[in-house]
C-alpha cells in the first residue's frame, strides 16, 4: 500500500486519499446495512411478541373477546358480527362463509392483523396503513385499558383435541377436501386419537392447524393473560350461563343474548368424559405433552373463570 509522505509524489498521495474515501464510504454501506437489518429485526420481534390475532371488537359495548378456533369461535364471530354491523343491507349479505374468507381461515395462509380487521366493521378502528406492528399496538392498549371488558373462551385441551379430532379425521372421509386440510398429519386415512395423539407429540407440529394449536398462541395468552377480566370455560356446563351473565354486563341487547346463548343450550357436547373408550390414558398424557403451555396459561388464569368485572 502507498503511504502519503512528504517525499511522496502527488500521484501517491491521491491514491491514497482515495483508498481511504473508498473504506470508509464501504465502511458507511456496511454501518446502515447492519443498523437497516436489526431495525427490521426488532420490528419483527415486536409483531411476534404480541400477535393478537383472534381478538374480536364492539366499541358501543367496550367488550373484547379472544376468539379461537373449537372454542365456540363461529358463534362469537356471527354475535361480534351482529353488535356491529348495523346496516340492513350489509346484515343481509355478510353470510359467515364469505366472512370466514376474509378471516383467512379457509385460505390455510398466515393471518395478519390488519386482514382480521377487514371482516368485523369495530375492527376498522385498528386497521392502519403503516404496519401490523402499529395494528398491534393498538390492540396491546385496548386489552391495557381497565374501560373494555376483556374475556376469552377456554377448553379443557383434551376436550379441544377430542372436538378437532371427530370433526376433521372423523366426520369427513380420508382424502376429502377437509380431511386433507385440517386431519393433520393425515391427509388420506382415518387414525385413532391415540395415533393421531402420538403424531402430534413425535412431530411436534400441531401449531401447523388452528384447531389442534395451543389455545395460548393465540392473542399471544402467554403474555397477555393478565390483561383478560373473565375467562368462560367451554368444558363447563355453566357455560352458557356464564357467557349471558358477561354480554348482558356490557349491556347486550337480550334478544342477541338469547340467539347465540339460550339457556339450557350448550354447543359443545364433545367431551372426554362422553366418550371414555376414545380418550384413553394414553391419549390424555399426550395431551399434556402437546399442551403443557395451555394447563400453565390456565392455571394462572383460574381465579378469572366465570367472574365478572365489578362495575
Amino acid at each position: 500500500m502507498h503511504e502519503c509522505t512528504s517525499s511522496g509524489t502527488t500521484h501517491e498521495c491521491s491514491h491514497t486519499k482515495s483508498m481511504k474515501c473508498r473504506k470508509y464510504f464501504m465502511g458507511s454501506i456496511y454501518l446502515w446495512v447492519t443498523l437497516a437489518f436489526l431495525w427490521q429485526a426488532c420490528v419483527c420481534v415486536a409483531a411476534m411478541e404480541y400477535p393478537l390475532e383472534g381478538i374480536r371488537l364492539s366499541s358501543t359495548h367496550k367488550l373484547a373477546f379472544c376468539a379461537m378456533h373449537k372454542n365456540s369461535m363461529t358463534t362469537w364471530t356471527r354475535l361480534f358480527m351482529d353488535l356491529t354491523v348495523t346496516d340492513p343491507t350489509e346484515r343481509k349479505s355478510m353470510t359467515l362463509w364469505p366472512l370466514w374468507h376474509k378471516l383467512c381461515n379457509l385460505r390455510r395462509e398466515p393471518c395478519s392483523t390488519a386482514r382480521i380487521s377487514a371482516g368485523i366493521p369495530d375492527q376498522r378502528l385498528l386497521q392502519a396503513p403503516i404496519s401490523d406492528v402499529a395494528v398491534t399496538r393498538r390492540l396491546t392498549a385496548i386489552l391495557r385499558n381497565k374501560e373494555w371488558i376483556k374475556v376469552v373462551a377456554l377448553r379443557d385441551p383434551v376436550d379441544r383435541l377430542l372436538s378437532g379430532y371427530l370433526n376433521w379425521c372423523v366426520e369427513y372421509a380420508p382424502g376429502s377436501e377437509f380431511h386433507k386440510a385440517h386431519c393433520l398429519n393425515f391427509p388420506d386415512s382415518k387414525p385413532t386419537l391415540e395415533e393421531f395423539a402420538a403424531t402430534l407429540v413425535a412431530r411436534g407440529n400441531a401449531a401447523a392447524n388452528k384447531h389442534f394449536a395451543p389455545q395460548s398462541m393465540f392473542c399471544d395468552l402467554t403474555h397477555t393473560a393478565e390483561f383478560f377480566d373473565v375467562v368462560l370455560n367451554v368444558s363447563d356446563n355453566k357455560y352458557t350461563a356464564a357467557a349471558r351473565a358477561v354480554l348482558r354486563h356490557s349491556g347486550v341487547s337480550d334478544t342477541i343474548v338469547d340467539d347465540y346463548f339460550a339457556l339450557g343450550e350448550h354447543s359443545h357436547k364433545q367431551s372426554a368424559s362422553s366418550n371414555s373408550a376414545l380418550v384413553t390414558p394414553a391419549v390424555r398424557m399426550a395431551a399434556h405433552q402437546i399442551y403443557i403451555n395451555d394447563y400453565r396459561v390456565m392455571e394462572r388464569m383460574r381465579s378469572k373463570v366465570n367472574r365478572l368485572p365489578r362495575a
